[in-house]
């Protein structure tokens, strides 16, 4: 389905968006912003819930050209449930990008996971009330927790009915597990239909600069400080989706999806050190990279995560996807614009 096709289903259509001010919620927005541009007729409705609109759209005015979008601010867990009724609802509270939630992870793990699990009890609570034509939940590839077989995800690799992974897991992996559980027992017993997205590792805009995620730090340590430091010896393999590129795979997810479950993320594997070769080589060729090696022998089969997207291929338009030298070259040019107004 391309973008066009996307855009008549949601016609005159009204969302609501949970984690609406976040990073998901912003490469939505950005997707309405154009579509609006390219098609004046293009008329949907939009409810954010937000712990603070006010904050957010200070901070990004020009969503204020969005027009019929109504801002909650409210917390997920507690939020006051609005009478309008919506068709679609999209549920991409707590993603794993700030520094404030790794920093539950390590230290408030008990948070953590009380606000992943409360958060989409109470967005069940409202889709029940609401019963609309379509849920989305933004997952994660966390649930699947890595490997150290070089063999890309299927969506199949894991099913939180089937399989006991709440051992060993994170605070934010129980949380993404026992949700996603939560969700599939609402939808067995419910006529709105449930899609599952589970995201995996980005580069872009809407990323914060200063999040701990590997993306956000290399960029971070290469405008600021000319090198790029890696913590391990850079064997693991990783893909980085284009944050530009997320809104379409997800909308056409949310409209169209034939399937339960979809792997979101690029399929383009790459070590971490060559991830950072790519990065330093846009700034300069001479750059160096320190790195801080371990022996190779310590773990001979580096951690591999990596999503199979074939079951989206084979359903949906993906052939607008960028390259990740791409998503590299305009991720900087985008933040070093935002560094000089700073």
């Amino acid at each position: 389905m391309s973008h066009i096709e996307v855009l008549e289903k949601l016609n005159k259509s009204k969302i609501f968006i949970t984690g609406g001010t976040g990073f998901m919620g912003k490469c939505l927005l950005d997707f309405f912003l154009e579509a609006k541009k390219h098609y004046p007729d293009f008329q949907i409705h939009i409810c954010l819930l937000s712990r603070s609109s006010d904050k957010f759209l200070s901070q990004n005015p020009h969503y204020n050209e969005l027009e019929n979008i109504r801002h909650i601010s409210a917390d997920v867990e507690n939020f006051k449930f609005p009478e309008e009724k919506y068709d679609y609802i999209i549920h991409a509270a707590t993603p794993a990008t700030t520094q404030e939630t790794q920093d539950w992870i390590q230290n408030r793990p008990d948070l953590m996971l009380d606000t992943i699990v409360n958060g989409s009890k109470q967005v069940i609570e409202f889709c029940k009330q609401q019963n609309p034509k379509r849920i989305l939940f933004i997952s994660s590839g966390a649930v699947y927790k890595g490997s150290n077989i070089s063999i890309p995800f299927l969506e199949s690799s894991f099913d939180p009915k089937r399989d006991s992974y709440l051992m060993g897991a994170d605070a934010y992996q129980q949380g993404k597990i026992l949700a996603e559980e939560s969700f599939l027992n609402y939808a067995a017993q419910n006529i709105s239909e449930l899609r599952i997205a589970r995201g995996f590792s980005f580069i872009g805009p809407h990323l914060p600069y200063s999040s701990y995620l590997i993306s956000s730090a290399f960029i971070r340590e290469i405008l600021e400080h000319k090198t790029i430091t890696i913590k391990g010896n850079g064997q693991e393999i990783r893909s980085f989706l284009y944050t530009k590129d997320l809104a379409p795979w997800l909308l056409n997810i949310l409209v169209q999806g034939k399937e339960l479950i979809y792997n979101v993320g690029s399929d383009e594997k790459i070590s971490i050190f060559e991830f950072a070769q790519k990065i330093a080589s846009q700034i300069n060729q001479s750059l160096v990279i320190v790195k801080n090696s371990i022996p190779t022998n310590i773990n001979p089969n580096p951690n591999f995560y990596v999503p199979d997207i074939n079951k989206s291929k084979k359903e949906f338009d993906l052939s607008y996807l960028r390259n990740l030298d791409t998503a590299i070259k305009e991720t900087l040019e985008y933040h070093e614009l935002n560094l000089r107004k700073t």
